[in-house]
């Protein structure tokens, strides 16, 4: 048994090395590509997320039940990252509005159902007392992961174009399948042949939690078309500076992760919970307020120290209220489909507002509001006591 965990965890730790090195690729240049080569404009990225999301969390309960229903994460895991991955290297060849906005429907539907069955894999093999700093050293490599495709593919892009970035992305996806199928599960049935109970299932927690977070995501997502679009209409950053101010916030997450796994392993989740909800109000304020790159630098990087915890305790907490193997990815599904409309409405929001009355003011204002909206989430009940 403990074999089969050495195993799994090493397997964990080469594929969200090579998967994050992907998504990177997609995250930092993707949007970067959109504005530069398709020339997308705000309310257009608005547009592309809101229905991207929309589509998204329209089928992760699909993903969440069958997951449930055949009780087995790591197929459903591999064929996600595969079809993200291949989208994420063909965005670099797309010429027009529809083709990317179909192309970041079908990514964001293919790496959600990843990451769905992902986490429910991680809270199959955990036990809660050492879920914290399981996960922070999930995060660790994976950020090892970000920073080394970053680093080089930005670099490259400036030297050779965006074809270096769709090779890199081919690559990075078939090696980080491999590791993910060589899992070993434990396929037996929780309770034999008994259905899922919502009504015992879903605890008080959870709902709260949900509820909780729904409001708050959507606040959060407000800033979320902005950010591309800003790096290249306002600060006209090049590739390369894009690639290293990537590089520093992924270092800072990457450092932080173990840290933030075992502060919340050792002193609870709830108060942890908060403090990253208001951190994350760093990143939006230094696009608000920065007037060169340097400032924007070392303000994005300070954000992603702190905020790196965004990552992780709720990742966390949600684990903690869905204890139910049977029926712990549709759950987790569910919480990410609902949260995700809300991110939906929050991106169509953002694209909008942004067009009324700036690109730096609506900054400044989700600034404020992720700090204002992290405060409800003091009445979450703390989910890991000494005993446990």
């Amino acid at each position: 048994m403990k074999s089969d965990s050495a195993k799994n965890q090493r397997a964990l730790m080469i594929y969200n090395f090579f998967s994050r090195a992907t998504m990177n690729i997609g995250m930092s240049y993707n949007g970067v590509y959109a504005a530069e080569v398709i020339g997308l404009k705000s309310d257009e990225f608005g547009i592309v997320g809101a229905i991207s999301t929309i589509l998204t969390q329209l089928t992760q309960p699909i993903w969440g039940r069958i997951s449930d229903k055949k009780n087995v994460r790591k197929y459903f895991i591999a064929i996600g990252e595969l079809g993200a991955g291949i989208i994420i290297a063909l965005t670099f060849t797309l010429k027009s509005f529809p083709q990317y906005l179909l192309a970041s429907a079908i990514l964001w539907i293919m790496w959600s159902g990843a990451y769905t069955c992902l986490q429910a894999l991680l809270g199959d093999i955990t036990v809660k007392s050492g879920r914290g700093s399981m996960i922070g050293s999930m995060e660790f490599v994976g950020g090892m992961g970000a920073i080394v495709a970053v680093t080089i593919v930005g670099s490259l892009i400036d030297a050779y174009g965006y074809i270096s970035a769709l090779i890199t992305s081919v690559v990075c996806t078939a090696i980080a399948v491999i590791p993910i199928l060589t899992i070993r599960e434990n396929v037996e049935s929780e309770v034999g042949g008994e259905k899922t109970s919502w009504k015992m299932d879903v605890t008080r927690d959870y709902k709260i939690y949900l509820a909780l977070s729904t409001i708050w995501w959507g606040v959060m997502s407000i800033s979320w078309p902005l950010f591309s679009l800003m790096q290249v209409k306002v600060f006209n950053l090049t590739k390369t500076e894009i690639a290293i101010m990537s590089v520093a916030g992924s270092f800072g997450q990457m450092i932080m992760m173990p840290v933030w796994g075992k502060l919340a392993d050792r002193y609870g989740r709830r108060k942890l919970i908060v403090l990253a909800c208001a951190s994350t109000s760093i990143w939006s304020l230094a696009y608000a307020i920065s007037q060169n790159y340097i400032q924007l630098l070392i303000l994005n990087t300070i954000g992603s120290i702190l905020g790196s915890s965004i990552n992780i305790i709720p990742w966390i907490y949600l684990l903690d209220v869905t204890p139910k193997k049977r029926s712990r990815a549709t759950l987790i599904a569910l919480y990410n489909t609902v949260t995700g409309f809300s991110q939906a409405i929050g991106q169509y929001v953002g694209g909008e507002i942004a067009i009324q009355i700036g690109l730096r003011e609506t900054m400044m204002l989700n600034s404020a509001m992720r700090l204002i909206f992290a405060i409800p989430m003091l009445i979450l009940r703390e989910t890991l006591t000494r005993r446990q």
